[in-house]
């Protein structure tokens, strides 16, 4: 693979490059910036975190389970 660009770079013809105006840079930045991107990335993942704790809670059918017991918690109704 190496080879290969190392032969397409001598095969180049550099004489007809030219430049065609400066680099300017930007007067402000183009992305938002970083407390906005932490602030959405926490929500997010916050988000994410209690989908999957519910998630987890109905496939292991503890949200069922505490629905039907009168105080709550399954150990409890046990004693």
């Amino acid at each position: 693979m190496r080879s290969r660009e190392l032969i397409e770079q001598t095969q180049v013809n550099v004489n007809n490059i030219r430049v065609i105006g400066a680099a300017i840079p930007p007067e402000k930045p183009t992305n938002l910036s970083k407390v906005i991107v932490l602030a959405l990335g926490t929500m997010v993942g916050l988000a994410l975190g209690i989908l999957a704790a519910v998630a987890l809670g109905v496939l292991r059918g503890e949200a069922a389970t505490a629905a039907r017991s009168p105080t709550g918690s399954g150990e409890a109704a046990r004693a």
